[in-house]
């Protein structure tokens, strides 16, 4: 995956690309992103944008690397899962309004990602979800507290078991995305957006810090019970089982005929990754 940071007209712009993939997160992705969020931080800019090339924000994490740890021992599992919840750490800790523009698919981790943030634009044809449950796991970098915050314990409960995945307008109506942009307008939409929440200064900075600090130790409890949780499941027998048959199809799908006409990019193999319906 390519990681690019730039700076236009006084905001940090973080973006991804991973060409046929869906910028789906593998390993190397979640590293070189956390390393950059620390750079960041270390010199914050006013503000944050966050943006996935190509039309997709992120269709999950890279399904590879997660069949990989049913096979790897259970300390291998646990640090893969303390990785990505370091990723959304990052994100959400940065000490800047943090803006996610977000287009196309943004499932699994690039959802996770996503409500890390500090406000999330959406393009109206964005699809989000954390559909987990297809393969017999559930989020396991702090989706399934930061969902719950978003959108309530109840529906959170309901999304995540129904591993739902649900259009912009829909997201929009239970203030899991903050607002909306004109079709093909994500980024633009953000940029006009991260630099509202600049504008305050250190007060948006220190309201940010003080929404944090009143989670508690209740908070990192469960972000440890996450992680073990998440360890545990990726290592049983069904679970490789789900993925095996998930990756054949989608090889299957990759490699059939393609039709003398029309769009659409290569299959990607991401752990959000999921038909909609």
């Amino acid at each position: 995956m390519r990681v690019r940071l730039a700076w236009e007209e006084g905001l940090a712009l973080l973006a991804w690309s991973r060409r046929g993939r869906r910028n789906a997160f593998d390993r190397a992705a979640v590293a070189s992103l956390t390393a950059a969020l620390a750079d960041l931080a270390a010199v914050p800019p006013p503000a944050l944008v966050l943006w996935g090339e190509g039309g997709d924000f992120s269709s999950g994490a890279d399904l590879t690397d997660v069949r990989a740890l049913a096979d790897a021992g259970r300390e291998e599992a646990v640090a893969y899962s303390a990785a990505v919840q370091a990723l959304t750490r990052a994100v959400e800790e940065m000490p800047v309004p943090v803006v996610a523009a977000v287009e196309g698919a943004c499932l699994g981790l690039g959802l996770e990602v996503a409500l890390a943030a500090s406000w999330r634009v959406a393009d109206p044809a964005a699809r989000l979800g954390l559909p987990e449950m297809r393969h017999g796991l559930y989020p396991a970098a702090g989706g399934t507290l930061r969902l719950a915050e978003r959108v309530g314990e109840g529906r959170s409960r309901r999304l995540i078991l129904e591993a739902a995945v649900l259009s912009a307008a829909e997201a929009l109506a239970m203030d899991l995305v903050e607002e909306l942009s004109p079709p093909g307008g994500a980024l633009a939409a953000a940029r006009a957006r991260a630099r509202a929440l600049a504008a305050p200064g250190a007060a948006a900075v220190r309201f940010l810090a003080v929404r944090r600090a009143g989670r508690g130790e209740g908070w990192e409890r469960a972000l440890l019970a996450e992680r073990e949780g998440f360890a545990d499941l990726v290592r049983r027998p069904e679970v490789a089982s789900r993925i095996d048959a998930f990756l054949v199809g989608r090889r299957r799908a990759q490699d059939a005929p393609r039709p003398p006409t029309g769009g659409g990019g290569g299959p990607d193999l991401a752990l959000g990754e999921a038909r909609q319906g």
